[in-house]
């Protein structure tokens, strides 16, 4: 961990050079995300994470390059447990018409979902611990429509594992999604085949789990 903290501080101070070409962009931010993961856990964590939160704003410079997207959302997932609330509420805003399945059908989403890296979006969305209750069952419910097309992509069903589990890897059970509501979307995923993908009964296990005291 010293190591890739000391390489986060080497690519953070040659972030300018990121824009020189969609190659250098698509790299620094493999390397920066994975430098810095998860985002918490070593001194000045909390500083590093901030510093790199600014460049949010600024957004890519290659829009046309679906790895960059893809580059840039894997990213802050990588990062997402030093994200703070506020933090990770904006990612979900800016992400949240490409998920949403009424947004998704207006023809110019639905273009954008294509080329902006819809699969990691999903991913990203998953990791986001600290979001409101009521807006991690928005988008778990969201998933879960989503996924009676047969076109969604299988790990889907990982996402709505990971925003139904028992047990959060980086947030707090304050925001942990009722056993109530889990119990509901476990009934879809009992009624699944499992034998279509393992990310089926990995999202059952995730959520029936509970910790152990």
């Amino acid at each position: 961990m010293p190591l890739l903290r000391a390489m986060f501080t080497t690519l953070l101070d040659g972030a300018k050079f990121r824009r020189r070409s969609e190659h250098h962009e698509r790299v620094w931010f493999s390397l920066i995300g994975f430098c810095l993961r998860p985002g918490f856990g070593y001194p000045l964590d909390d500083w590093r994470v901030e510093q790199l939160w600014k460049i949010y704003a600024h957004g890519i410079q290659f829009v046309n390059e679906m790895q960059n997207w893809t580059e840039w959302w894997i990213a802050w997932r990588r990062i997402a447990g030093g994200l703070n609330v506020q933090a990770q509420e904006q990612i979900f805003n800016d992400i949240s018409k490409y998920l949403n399945p009424a947004a998704a059908r207006q023809a110019g989403i639905a273009k954008q979902i294509k080329t902006r890296g819809y699969d990691d979006m999903v991913r990203l969305s998953a990791t986001l611990e600290r979001l409101p209750v009521d807006k991690k069952i928005q988008l778990g419910e969201w998933l879960l429509k989503r996924l009676e097309k047969s076109s969604e992509p299988s790990q889907t069903w990982w996402a709505v594992g990971r925003i139904g589990a028992r047990v959060p890897f980086h947030g707090s059970s304050h925001n942990v999604v009722s056993a109530a509501v889990v119990s509901e979307w476990l009934q879809i995923v009992l009624a699944e085949d499992w034998k279509k993908s393992p990310h089926i009964g990995f999202a059952a296990t995730l959520m029936g789990a509970y910790e152990r005291r």
